[in-house]
């Protein structure tokens, strides 16, 4: 028997009654098979929370893609029926919108009109 220390375990008798026979059907050590079940059940512990957690990050994934994709179709809904109407930065008030707008729509330079010009 291996060199190493043991702890002892209680269980109801009929459990026990249970187990035992199974073991004996299967041909497996009473011994073997409580240790599998153990080590199988923490595993199983750990890959639940691990799931618990994905599945929480996931739903945060999703919520904040939602957020942005709704803030993008507002926004750029906004951006293109005021452009086609002639009076964009009129009719614009929030600043911080304003402020991207610019970053993002800059004039057309005179070198870049004649990109597409047949040379």
């Amino acid at each position: 028997m291996k060199d190493h220390k043991t702890k002892t375990v209680a269980i109801d008798a009929e459990l026990h009654d249970i187990v035992r026979e199974y073991c004996d059907r299967k041909n497996i050590r009473l011994v073997d098979f409580v240790e599998d079940s153990l080590e199988n059940a923490i595993n199983f512990h750990e890959q639940s929370n691990l799931a618990a957690e994905n599945k929480k990050l996931l739903s945060k994934i999703k919520e904040k893609y939602q957020t942005i994709h709704k803030a993008g179709f507002n926004e750029g809904f906004f951006v293109a029926f005021f452009a086609m109407k002639g009076d964009l930065w009129a009719s614009i008030r929030n600043q911080t919108l304003k402020k991207r707008l610019k970053r993002i729509l800059k004039p057309v330079k005179a070198s870049q009109l004649t990109l597409f010009d047949d040379k």
